[in-house]
């Protein structure tokens, strides 16, 4: 019976790998805080860009946060 030779299928470039890792890993949360002016969210570690929504403020409040195993963040917002 003669062998057939199976070729594996293409891997997909690096690029798009990548790509596609990091898309998985973006994260989009939104919320309301809650009486306390608190906002619960489970995040990966790393560094988010965070914006601060109210009527209150003219402008909208956006603070870069380190988010580790160590501590909480805190946003103060003006």
């Amino acid at each position: 019976m003669p062998r057939v030779a199976r070729t594996p299928p293409p891997l997909p470039p690096v690029d798009d790998a990548i790509d596609k890792l990091l898309h998985e890993w973006k994260v989009g949360h939104s919320g309301k805080t809650d009486s306390k002016g608190a906002l619960e969210a489970e995040l990966f570690h790393g560094e988010y860009s965070i914006t601060v929504k109210h009527h209150k403020l003219k402008d909208h409040h956006v603070q870069t946060v380190d988010v580790d195993s160590k501590a909480d963040a805190k946003i103060k917002a003006p």
